[in-house]
């Protein structure tokens, strides 16, 4: 055999190996929940849950809402479960809300989930697809199935089915859209700082203040840094953990500030407050450190909702100081906890909030302080545009002076419409920039605890 014979041998194998790699990796992507395109002409279920009106652009007859899921074949045949407002897990993993003895099953084969008072199933990435039928039987409000008929043995993998009986279109409840933000932010530099280390964001899932510290030494670094790692949790699809989601990435946040300092270390002493609220899946995830603070007005009563994380405030908390003294007192500005490179798992502050449409919230730095609290309460209890609210509260700021950096973000809960803007973020504030715009930024602050800004 010649020599390039044996070369064209050698390629050809590599070749055939590689194409082999190639498959399992393939196959293992798409059983890791690597989304691929849905086997119906139908929209998919993530489009419906980006895209509302989707699922209620062809007229339907008004159904009751679904109570129960029921195994109408196969091993688990009569087993069911209550539906709830958590979604169910089907495939072979053990988590799986209904785990499915069949090796042409994924391990997180699909799931269903609600949309107002519908329910959709969206196929996970399985290996073998998820088939649904065209239209349910008659007497039926709705079904799912997920079968994979095996072309050797013709065996049949049957999930699940759920049947409601149709009442009168005037007696059905009226579906509840998804709920998200209305928005509107700005920041501000301040009379006399030189740079802004204020950073923040806001959509419609995701707001977050953050106050650097650290002056020279990279206040305005940390909480660009912090700000920019949390975008991705702009969504509200977390399968119920979202709190959870929020707190690790924040502790992820914390992590990456380490990072840049053992780059450079002359970013050391740098840190950020974090103020944030998630909004997924019906409720308002709370997360906090530092002193911007949050506030809320709901059904007329307007309060704070975060505690500063301060010197001062500890005083007051022991009942060593009053409240009215901490304005004036010597180390009001001393902070006792802050994301950094000074303690590797920083303690937060975590809340999981009911959620109401047409509640208000506000998000701001240290610098509104400068406004009495009573001024801040009247102007957003009166003023009702959120881009009115905000150019007066920062209007107001600098009229008491602004000697520190002011971001103030103002945000309703609201029910989704399919005219709702896409989600913007708040940008950098330059320091000779008009003190008109709707951008963001920070301050200066010092840099080993306890951290006096």
């Amino acid at each position: 055999m010649s020599e390039l014979t044996i070369t064209a041998l050698r390629f050809g194998f590599l070749i055939l190996l590689w194409v082999l790699i190639f498959s399992i990796v393939s196959a293992m992507r798409r059983d890791l929940m690597i989304g691929r395109k849905a086997a119906t002409g139908a929209p998919t279920a993530r489009q419906v849950r980006k895209h509302p009106e989707l699922a209620e652009a062809a007229p339907a007859p008004v159904r009751q809402q679904a109570h129960q899921l029921v195994v109408t074949e196969g091993p688990l045949k009569g087993h069911s479960i209550p539906l709830a407002d958590s979604p169910i897990l089907l495939g072979r993993a053990q988590e799986a809300t209904i785990v499915l003895e069949d090796d042409y099953a994924s391990g997180r084969h699909a799931r269903l989930f609600p949309q107002g008072s519908r329910w959709f199933i969206e196929d996970l990435g399985s290996t073998n697809g998820t088939y649904l039928p065209i239209s349910s039987s008659p007497g039926t409000a709705g079904g799912a199935r997920c079968p994979r008929e095996n072309r050797q043995d013709g065996h049949r993998i049957e999930a699940v089915a759920v049947a409601v009986p149709e009442i009168p279109a005037e007696k059905a409840e009226a579906s509840k859209r998804p709920l998200i933000m209305r928005y509107a932010a700005r920041s501000d530099v301040g009379r006399i700082r030189a740079k802004n280390d204020d950073s923040a964001y806001v959509g419609r899932h995701l707001a977050v203040v953050a106050d650097g510290m650290g002056g020279h030494a990279g206040g305005d670094v940390a909480s660009a840094a912090t700000v920019l790692d949390m975008l991705h949790l702009d969504h509200g699809d977390y399968d119920g953990d979202a709190g959870t989601v929020l707190a690790d990435e924040i502790q992820t946040a914390n992590s990456l500030l380490s990072e840049l300092v053992h780059i450079n270390p002359k970013l050391a002493g740098m840190g950020t407050t974090v103020t944030a609220l998630l909004l997924a899946e019906g409720k308002l995830h709370f997360a906090h450190i530092g002193d911007s603070r949050a506030y809320r007005l709901r059904n007329g009563e307007f309060k704070q909702i975060s505690v500063d994380h301060t010197f001062v405030q500890r005083l007051i908390d022991e009942g060593r100081l009053r409240p009215e003294e901490a304005e004036t007192h010597p180390h009001k500005n001393v902070l006792m906890r802050v994301l950094g490179d000074v303690d590797a798992s920083p303690e937060l502050d975590l809340a999981t909030l009911d959620v109401e449409p047409g509640e208000r919230w506000l998000l701001c730095s240290d610098g509104l302080n400068y406004v009495a609290g009573h001024v801040v309460e009247r102007t957003v209890r009166e003023t009702k545009d959120l881009r009115e609210c905000v150019e007066k509260l920062v209007d107001l700021t600098l009229e008491a002076g602004a000697p520190d950096n002011v971001t103030v973000v103002m945000l309703e809960i609201a029910e989704q419409t399919p005219d709702d803007v896409r989600t913007a973020a708040v940008g950098i504030v330059e320091p000779d920039a008009s003190a008109h715009g709707d951008k963001a930024t920070a301050a200066d602050e010092s840099p080993h605890p306890p951290h006096p800004r």
